[in-house]
This record gives structure tokens, sequence and C-alpha cells, in this order.
């Protein structure tokens, strides 16, 4: 299914927040986690532990992360109250994470449900994308797909980072070049009503 969604970044995660599998565009929107050890591909751990994680998103809306991502664990570890996994990713964060633990403390449960989020990519810039989750019949994982509404700046960004893919060292320069030739573009068709059309099918 990942190797049919090639225009719109999708991943799947365990309920636990492990990374699974991704296509090109997830990677290329946040990176491989699939190229680290095993335990660095959990995106709860990475997000409370992991500083560089939290730079994917914008500083204001990274609280509401970090409480999406508490309640959501929160419901799983209610839900499977025998379950280790849960349980030991939760004692581990609430150990090494204060922020964690304080919002564990509210006891909030929610479940991973659609929404909107906002990505930073170094080069490409902010995009707002909506959040789509498919669950499976076991309710233990989920495919999470995100796309940009066409006619927006996002959408524009995002055709432009299936053009680019990951970005590599030798790849940065070309990439933010790209970047701002494509906004420059967007905005100059943007303020006389027209939308930009990057080529793309």
């Amino acid at each position: 299914m990942l190797d049919r969604l090639h225009d719109t970044p999708a991943i799947v995660v365990t309920d636990c927040g492990e990374v699974l599998a991704q296509n090109a565009l997830s990677r290329a929107l946040s990176g491989d986690a699939l190229a680290r050890p095993r335990r660095e591909r959990n995106m709860i751990r990475r997000f409370f532990l992991d500083p560089a994680t939290q730079e994917l998103f914008p500083p204001e809306d990274r609280p509401a992360r970090a409480r999406e991502h508490v309640a959501g664990l929160r419901a799983v570890a209610s839900a499977r109250p025998t379950d280790p996994e849960p349980a030991d990713l939760v004692a581990e964060l609430r150990s090494a994470s204060r922020e964690f633990a304080r919002l564990w403390n509210e006891h909030e449960v929610a479940v991973r449900r659609a929404t909107t989020k906002r990505f930073r990519h170094p080069a490409i810039g902010v995009l707002e994308l909506d959040c789509e989750v498919l669950v499976n019949s076991d309710h233990n994982q989920q495919l999470v797909i995100h796309t940009a509404r066409p006619g927006t700046e996002s959408y524009e960004r995002l055709q432009l980072l299936r053009v680019v893919g990951p970005a590599g060292p030798d790849a940065e320069e070309l990439l933010t070049a790209c970047a701002r030739l494509a906004t420059a573009l967007f905005a100059g068709l943007l303020h006389q009503g027209r939308r930009i059309d990057v080529g793309l099918r």
C-alpha cells in the first residue's frame, strides 16, 4: 500500500509509536527512521528525548504534539494493562523527561485521530498537512497519511519535496535554491490571483 502512496507522506507505526515502514516522501519530510537503531525508531521516545526531533515542528505547535503523544500512550497503556511494552516505555519516559512526567500526571487519554499538523523542513519551509489515521483490525498498528490541500503553499511545497526527495549533503544547496525559487514563483502568482503548477503528475 505504501508503494501506491507515492504522492503523499505515509508511515506505518505501532500503537506505541515504533515506525515499521515509511514511503519515500515520508523519509524526505521527517527523515529515515528505519535507518536508525530499533530503539531510536520510536517516535514518542525520540520526541521527548531527542531535541532534534522537536525541531520538525514549529515551536508554538510542540506543546500540542507533546500532549497528543502522552494522551495516546496512556490510552494504549490503559487498553493493555498487562503488556510490558507500553508500561516500560512510560516508566522510561517518566524517569527521563520532565515534560512527559508532567503531562502523564494530568491523566489525559486520547486516541489518535484525524487532525492538521505543521512540519518544518530545513529547506522547503513549513508545511501544513492534514493527517488521516487508518487502524488495523487488531488496533495495534496505524497507517498515518499526510496530505496537503490543493491550491495552498503547502501543496506546492509538498510537490517540490517529491522532486528533490530526501536531502543529502550534496543535495542541500540545490534543495535550498529550488525551495526559494518555488516560494518566489508561488508568491508572485498568488499575488496575481493565479495558482502555480510545478508540472508534476
